[in-house]
């Protein structure tokens, strides 16, 4: 990262200028962000992070090194740890949690949702470099005899809690897979059609 991006926010953090910094995190990718606040010093990674919008956290936080992760969950609180955890996608919630310690590991599965607890450690059961282990498990999932419309309604209704959208899995009534629909397909498909189709 540009050194003189790093001293610009060490500066800005020194002179309280909290909106110039808010508004210079909001010009960089995730990976960017990360890699910023990685490169400073602990005491100033915590509260460059804070600055940054819910919805970029969870992405930077991804992102972030493992040493600079656990000086970050070390220095929140857990009304804000808690709404790291359940905006983060459950992969990323594992990676992160593999390379913690064992007191922070209890800490965040604590503070996690019953919900996102239970995905947590469905996945945490797989060998870290299994194809379980490494897939996500926030999908969109369609009932093979929907119709197009109703396929449509269902990924705007639950699509912004999902990794993955454009892509979808067709499931019969036993909920076995039947297979895939790209979202470009159903938006360019009659009404009248079923996902099946």
């Amino acid at each position: 990262m540009d050194r003189d991006k790093e001293k610009l926010v060490l500066s800005l953090l020194e002179e309280k200028r909290f909106g110039a910094l808010i508004d210079l995190l909001a010009t960089l990718l995730p990976p960017d962000a990360a890699e910023l606040i990685s490169e400073l010093p602990k005491e100033a990674q915590a509260v460059t992070f804070r600055l940054l919008g819910k919805d970029a956290a969870a992405e930077v936080f991804a992102c972030l090194d493992p040493g600079t992760q656990e000086n970050i969950i070390r220095g929140m609180g857990d009304a804000e740890l808690s709404g790291l955890i359940e905006e983060l996608f459950t992969d990323d919630a594992v990676d992160m949690l593999e390379e913690m310690p064992a007191g922070i590991v209890s800490r965040v599965l604590r503070l996690a949702t019953k919900e996102t607890r239970n995905a947590i450690n469905l996945i945490m059961q797989y060998p870290e470099d299994s194809a379980a282990g490494i897939m996500t498990s926030e999908f969109i999932v369609l009932k093979e005899n929907m119709r197009v419309p109703e396929a449509i309604d269902y990924i705007r209704a639950t699509g912004a809690d999902r990794e993955t959208v454009y892509v979808a899995y067709a499931t019969d009534a036993k909920r076995r897979l039947t297979g895939t629909v790209d979202l470009r397909d159903l938006l360019f498909s009659p009404e009248d059609r079923t996902v099946g189709e």
